[in-house]
């Protein structure tokens, strides 16, 4: 894997208790000037950031062949292969994979800057990515919590806290989705191009094409700007017996998804297009399905008592599992879990006429909006059948539209999930 580019202005920083908040420059310190340090964190700011791999440079997800049982049903052996992953900057100008200029003529919110994979030369960077003023933030912090036996704690936990506000960014890639195409070890260059039977004696494939233009934030209903966030810590559960299922002192892992933009999945070609196994595609730069105004939050676990562990499948056999760890059947956790509360009394999780709870725990509680948004974190709803400016739809190479509507789904919450892999051999 070759990268084309990768471009970036980086400003580090420590954040002290001083009496400025920013340094000039970098001088040197006395132990006694150090010793005066309150030091919180490293802040990156990343400005004008891009990062692009070659549009032939790939990820490859590789499949495994299935067994006898699974082959007599019909399926086959799959490999998927991610070209170009890239990130540049926004606008309405912008390249193809081939590195020529390419715009649309489509109407519609977002459509003219998803029409094309790669920023131009003049919006080729993300001019603040991450402000010095807004940036990425590392640092060990301590949280007052529950832990997973229901006791009040504030371990350490490692963090990288995104930023609050960013200049959106365009983040593409093609890929290749093939079937049939032999043995695991079969090398690439022996495979061949489709032809139009049903994948049974040779490789048929699919190519497409991903493009979002937004940022890694979310808004909440009262407008509150919600970074991404990745956070580390030593598991909180003391049971001995839970040792064989990963929980027991394990690294976990917790997570913030948020994201707020447009998107864009598509799969014609141009009749230039090679349309070729392997080959770099010229896609169309109206056809696709796309998700207008995403506003996503995703929290995945919660401080000190769900966690994401990582184990061994029981067999050894090199598969291994992922696992959201369960929600403890103890009161003080599944009252914060639910409604932020430690309490163990039933006026702590009040519910509705409804039978809901009153006040969700916004920590735990997700939400995906799909439309423009409304005040009071309401979605537009007012879509008729062929808009290009609201919600999901789909279009035609020639701009055609079918409008699919707006969604919004509220109070998400995962309390247990677990994905063990199955291919290895």
């Amino acid at each position: 894997m070759s990268l084309q580019r990768l471009r970036f202005s980086v400003v580090f920083f420590i954040l002290a208790l001083l009496g400025t908040p920013f340094a000039s420059a970098l001088t040197d310190m006395s132990d006694s000037q150090m010793a005066s340090v309150g030091a919180q964190g490293i802040a990156l700011g990343l400005e004008n950031f891009a990062f692009e791999m070659a549009p032939t440079s790939y990820i490859q997800l590789v499949g495994s062949q299935p067994t006898s049982t699974a082959a007599s049903e019909g399926w086959q052996r799959a490999d998927i292969y991610m070209y170009g992953l890239s990130m540049t900057g926004a606008g309405s100008s912008g390249t193809s994979w081939f590195g020529s200029p390419c715009t649309t003529t489509a109407v519609g919110a977002g459509q003219g800057d998803l029409g094309c994979p790669l920023g131009s030369a003049a919006n080729a960077t993300i001019k603040d990515f991450a402000s010095v003023y807004n940036p990425f933030v590392l640092r060990a912090f301590q949280y007052p919590g529950i832990d997973y036996q229901g006791n009040s704690v504030s371990p350490t936990v490692l963090e990288l806290l995104g930023p609050t506000q960013m200049d959106p960014f365009r983040l593409s890639f093609w890929s290749e989705m093939q079937a049939n195409q032999g043995g695991v070890q079969q090398p690439l260059s022996s495979y061949t191009g489709p032809t139009p039977d049903a994948c049974t004696t040779t490789t048929c494939f699919l190519q497409a094409q991903t493009i979002f233009e937004g940022t890694l934030t979310a808004t909440d209903a009262a407008g509150n700007a919600l970074p991404s966030v990745l956070r580390l810590m030593q598991t909180t559960d003391n049971n001995t017996a839970d040792a064989s299922s990963g929980y027991y002192q394990s690294l976990g892992i917790n997570m913030s998804l948020a994201l707020s933009g447009n998107l864009r999945f598509s799969v014609a070609q141009n009749a230039d297009s090679p349309n070729a196994l392997h080959a770099v595609p010229d896609f169309n730069s109206q056809e696709g399905l796309f998700l207008d105004n995403v506003n996503m939050y995703l929290p995945i676990g919660a401080l000190d008592y769900q966690n994401i562990v990582v184990s061994s499948a029981p067999a050894h056999d090199g598969n291994f599992v992922v696992e959201l760890m369960q929600i403890p059947n103890i009161a003080n956790v599944y009252n914060n879990f639910y409604c932020g509360s430690s309490l163990t009394s039933a006026a702590a999780c009040a519910t509705n006429a409804s039978g809901a709870v009153s006040n969700p725990n916004p920590l735990t509680h997700g939400f995906i909006d799909i439309g423009t948004p409304l005040s009071g974190g309401a979605v537009d709803m007012s879509t008729s059948g062929s808009s290009t400016s609201n919600g999901m739809f789909f279009q035609s190479p020639s701009g055609a539209a079918v409008n699919l509507g707006t969604s919004q789904i509220n109070g998400i919450l995962i309390q247990h999930m677990k994905i063990t892999t199955a291919g290895a051999s």
